[in-house]
């Protein structure tokens, strides 16, 4: 005869005691491990040294990576003082080279077939995105958003993110009356409803407060630990974030899919199984680093008044030129939907832009070997590479030999010098600026990006009254874990911090 038994509340409430115990347990003898592990620098043996000038030393960056606060840029400049500007590490059984040197840097950009970056992507896919596929998705995927994102497709899809997005200030900030409002809530409600319904599909008109944009905020903060390697017995939380948001993409109608939709088919060979997953890489791409870099944009603005007026008088002269639009202080006129040819225009926008992302983007620019290669500097400097190492780049963002005031924008920075920056020996660095990649590893989204981030810029200079609460505060701290995902987003603590609150009503000459 079988029995069966059912747990009393109590014993349940103790059974899940012992469950997080053990769990707890586990993380407290991982961390144990790995912090043990930093303090094993060592000296790789003359053999090496004999055939590298590269520095071997041995550390475990988990402490590094996880811990909230912790500055890569001092660490790497730490590390670089001691063994030299290009130091090798082994991390995890892999071999890691940290680049600090522009030049070589330079170098490593151009060799794009050596220093692979779709080696990285697909490590990528799998890991994060469980997008394991028979053929090779990123360059598939790569040359078509490319073509896609060019041309008049560009501009239809500026066109449906203009509609979206001043559908959405219509319906929820329209009012002549102050409204204050968490500043990063403010940019990811504009951004991620905004470019998730202009490149993705018609989501609901709710989309911002669903059960979506939850999970996948609870995806997108936590992306580090899957990256970094954490066993799957940790993640169950963010497995479960990234299956409900990929299975809600997989029920959007056909009908008010996108026509960025042509490039999933084009790229999975009507292969269904790949369909949900790719179209969350590409939410989580048109989103993940979109909504901090306009939200550090918006920082840096609201304490400027200087580039506020500036960027508001170009904004004004480009709309009039391209749409007749001026703002009538006596009876008031309706700002027109921002054409794309005019969001071109705004090159100073742009330029304030690009210095906010350098201020504020990754530190790392990550590549793979894809065989050993032996690079030679003008100065008669060798570096040996070897395949399967795994480059990690320091860009050279916050050098003031470069950028001047490196940590304060400025309107004209990209305008004057375009990509054309030099070192304090007068070398030409020519990738000075890495916060969307280089040469054929460009990211193809980079224009669709500036029109978004411009249409807000503009948008609120012209039509709305837009002021910090606390002006007296400086621009809060990034979070150092996002270090290689590409635009850091704002540190946890500070995401109510009174720095990050905005005041906005519409102006009264603007209906």
């Amino acid at each position: 005869m079988e029995r069966s038994f059912s747990l009393l509340p109590n014993e349940k409430a103790r059974l899940v005691n012992y469950v997080l115990t053990l769990r707890s347990l586990m993380i407290i003898v991982f961390v144990t491990i790995a912090s043990i592990s930093i303090k094993k620098l060592y000296r790789k043996n003359a053999k090496h040294a004999a055939k590298s000038v590269l520095s071997w030393r041995m550390f475990h960056p988990l402490g590094y990576a996880v811990e909230y606060g912790t500055d890569w840029r001092k660490f790497v400049d730490k590390y670089s003082s001691v063994y030299g500007s290009v130091f090798r590490c082994r991390i995890a059984m892999k071999s890691f080279t940290f680049v600090n040197d522009h030049r070589l840097l330079t170098k490593m950009m151009q060799k794009n077939n050596v220093f692979r970056f779709d080696l990285i992507f697909m490590d990528l896919k799998e890991k994060v995105f469980q997008l394991s596929s028979p053929f090779d998705l990123h360059p598939r995927f790569h040359s078509a958003a490319v073509k896609y994102l060019s041309g008049d497709k560009l501009e239809r899809l500026s066109e449906r993110y203009v509609f979206f997005f001043q559908q959405i200030m219509s319906a929820s900030y329209n009012t002549g009356t102050w409204l204050e409002i968490n500043g990063k809530t403010f940019i990811d409600h504009l951004v991620f409803a905004g470019s998730s319904r202009a490149a993705i599909g018609d989501f609901d008109d709710n989309i911002i407060s669903s059960d979506l944009k939850r999970h996948f905020d609870n995806f997108d903060n936590n992306i580090h630990l899957i990256s970094a390697g954490i066993p799957e017995c940790f993640l169950s939380s963010i497995r479960e974030s990234q299956t409900y948001v990929t299975n809600y993409l997989a029920t959007l109608p056909e009908e008010k899919e996108s026509e960025f939709m042509e490039v999933v088919d084009w790229v999975c060979e009507n292969m269904d199984v790949y369909r949900p997953k790719l179209l969350f890489l590409m939410l989580w791409a048109v989103n993940a680093n979109s909504q901090p870099a306009i939200f550090w944009t918006l920082m840096f603005l609201l304490r400027d008044p200087h580039a506020m007026e500036l960027l508001k008088e170009e904004a004004e002269t480009v709309v009039k030129e391209e749409t007749g639009w001026v703002a009538d202080t006596n009876a008031g006129t309706t700002l027109p939907p921002l054409p794309a040819s005019a969001l071109m225009k705004m090159k100073g926008v742009h330029s304030y832009i690009l210095d906010c992302i350098r201020i504020q983007s990754s530190y790392m620019a990550l590549r793979q070997m894809s065989r050993d290669h032996l690079v030679e500097l003008k100065t008669g400097e060798k570096f040996q590479f070897y395949k399967g190492d795994i480059i990690m780049g320091c860009n050279q963002h916050h050098r003031s030999d470069i950028f001047p005031e490196p940590m304060t924008p400025k309107v004209d920075r990209f305008i004057r010098n375009g990509n054309l920056f030099r070192d304090e020996f007068g070398n030409l660095v020519s990738s000075a600026n890495l916060s969307f990649g280089m040469g054929k590893d460009l990211c193809p989204g980079k224009q669709f990006f500036l029109h978004e981030a411009t249409c807000v810029v503009a948008t609120l200079l012209l039509a709305y009254d837009v002021e910090l609460k606390a002006p007296e505060t400086p621009v809060p701290p990034p979070n150092m874990t996002r270090v290689g995902l590409g635009c850091m987003s704002l540190h946890p603590s500070y995401e109510n911090d009174a720095s990050v609150w905005i005041r906005i009503k519409r102006k009264s000459e603007v209906l």
